[in-house]
């Protein structure tokens, strides 16, 4: 029974490709490392419980002025 899950666990890695190599030839992917429109890349799966997981590299915020 598939189960919907509205949680989204976030994780970075200094090296978001060598993290891809590592994790996806055992998870279910929902995409490879994709540039998101804030610039920041990243990669998504499920884990054993359907939840999505998404690991990104480090982004830098910019305060205000």
């Amino acid at each position: 029974m598939e189960r919907k899950s509205d949680l989204l666990l976030y994780f970075e890695d200094d090296d978001v490709d060598a993290a891809f190599e590592r994790i996806a030839p055992h998870v279910e992917l929902i995409h490879p490392v994709e540039r998101q429109a804030w610039g920041q890349r990243v990669f998504r799966f499920y884990d054993p419980d359907r939840h999505a997981v998404e690991v990104g590299e480090p982004q830098v915020i910019a305060p205000e002025n």
